[in-house]
């Protein structure tokens, strides 16, 4: 619990934010809501659902100049 409750701590700068996660051979696109209680990722997708990521690489998405 210790641990979860740091690195929720240390991740709030990503709440809300657009970002795309690589997971194995997955590619997803959504918002980030937060940490569930093992500690993966939870986005909220362009389709309304909502998975968690358990591991993998995550980059914001930025918006187009001018978009």
């Amino acid at each position: 619990p210790h641990v979860l409750a740091a690195w929720r701590e240390r991740s709030v700068s990503w709440w809300g934010r657009r970002v795309e996660a690589r997971s194995g051979g997955s590619v997803l696109r959504g918002t980030v809501r937060g940490l569930d209680e093992r500690g993966a990722l939870l986005l909220d997708l362009e389709d309304g659902s909502r998975v968690a990521v358990v591991s993998g690489e995550v980059s914001e998405l930025r918006l187009a100049e001018g978009g």
